[in-house]
């Protein structure tokens, strides 16, 4: 890990391993409590990160210019920018995009 934070991707994949040990533990002591859920919360901010979703990039519409709800969904999907970022969000969690 680097000195500056503790970022996601300054993790190795050793020390991911010994926070999963850590987490897995049965502590004998206060200290080892104290490892024990830090490491859980290590795990926890870095599972959260994986699941986050990237920002809508601009002009992302969910349907291609062929399909017959291009037109229907156009004007109203504009008109509730709210929808159209839940309809991002949701293709983005199925791998669509």
């Amino acid at each position: 890990m680097t000195a500056d934070g503790n970022r996601a991707g300054d993790l190795d994949p050793q020390a991911v391993a010994e926070l999963r040990r850590l987490a897995r533990s049965r502590p004998r002591s206060g200290r080892e409590a104290v490892a024990k859920a830090s490491a859980l919360r290590t795990l926890e901010r870095l599972n959260r990160a994986k699941r986050q979703v990237p920002p809508m990039p601009e002009g992302w519409y969910p349907h291609e210019p062929g399909d017959p709800f291009y037109e229907l969904d156009w004007v109203f999907l504009h008109e509730h920018p709210a929808i159209l970022q839940r309809h991002w969000e949701l293709a983005w969690r199925e791998g669509r995009v």
